[in-house]
């Protein structure tokens, strides 16, 4: 399959994990050619290297947003704390725009907090058994790679799906607090 025959799209990404044990009893099976197992090691190191580039480019992005809805929050806080009576339209735009950046700051505050990631160990590194047969020694490597990446895959894709939100809500907040300027 080539990229000039237009079947090789790139589309959305969408968690399907696999059966982990069908996998590693393929990956060991004799019929298993060595070559196919280097491809799998290849892929699956540029796939979970991606994954955590991916996640710590969330993390940076949900970091900005967090700041971003704090200030937005005291800057409808501290512009109105002391104003004087507010009409009616100020009045819901204020609570629009308050309730809107404490959404997007809890939002990125929950998406930012603190996870215990499955890495491969050093026990999977130099795993006992497998000194003399690099392949099979290789072949492990791969079942890690997958373990380790399964247990990424669905953090990273709630934390770009709270990203979004937070997005939008900072952006509702920003209108709101346009909104009271104006008015």
């Amino acid at each position: 399959m080539t990229m000039a025959e237009g079947k090789m799209i790139l589309k959305k990404q969408l968690i399907h994990p696999i059966d982990i044990e069908s996998i590693e009893v393929q990956l060991h099976s004799p019929k298993t050619p060595d070559d196919v197992v280097d491809e799998f090691y290849k892929f699956g190191s540029i796939l979970f290297s991606e994954c955590l580039q991916r996640g710590s480019e969330l993390d940076r992005k949900l970091t900005s947003m967090l700041g971003w809805s704090i200030a937005a929050l005291a800057s409808i806080l501290l512009k109105h704390s002391k104003s004087e009576q507010l009409g009616a339209l100020q009045g819901i735009f204020l609570v629009i725009g308050a309730a809107a950046a404490v959404l997007s700051t809890l939002l990125a505050a929950f998406a930012l907090k603190t996870t215990v990631w499955p890495a491969p160990s050093e026990e999977d590194w130099f795993r006992e058994g497998l000194w003399e047969d690099v392949q099979k020694l290789k072949r492990y490597h791969v079942t890690s790679l997958l373990v380790a990446y399964h247990g990424y895959a669905k953090p990273i894709a709630r934390k770009a799906t709270c990203l979004g939100y937070v997005e939008l809500l900072l952006l509702l907040a920003a209108l709101s607090i346009v909104a009271l300027i104006i008015s």
